[in-house]
């Protein structure tokens, strides 16, 4: 079982696009949402180190998308970025 951190404050675009199956079937460490102009939503992948438990934990970000991606190469993580459809379909 996944252990889920922030995910109640997860926003309506985000729950429409399904963000839980996205974080399966990636092998990516960080999964990165743009949601607005300089607003992003980190996905990290992680363990818990009591329970050694999978964790993923939300966290919202204020700042560019190019930077925030080439700090987290720079450290080694592997990073996607989903785009999402804005179209309200």
């Amino acid at each position: 079982m996944v252990k889920l951190v922030n995910w109640r404050k997860a926003t309506l675009t985000e729950q429409k696009m399904n963000i839980g199956s996205i974080l399966r079937r990636t092998s990516a460490d960080i999964v990165i949402i743009p949601l607005s102009r300089g607003r992003l939503v980190e996905y990290i992948k992680s363990t818990d180190l009591d329970t050694m438990e999978p964790l993923i934990i939300r966290l919202e970000r204020k700042g560019k998308l190019r930077r925030e991606l080439e700090k987290l190469r720079n450290e080694g993580f592997e990073v996607r970025i989903v785009i999402p459809n804005l179209e309200g379909n």
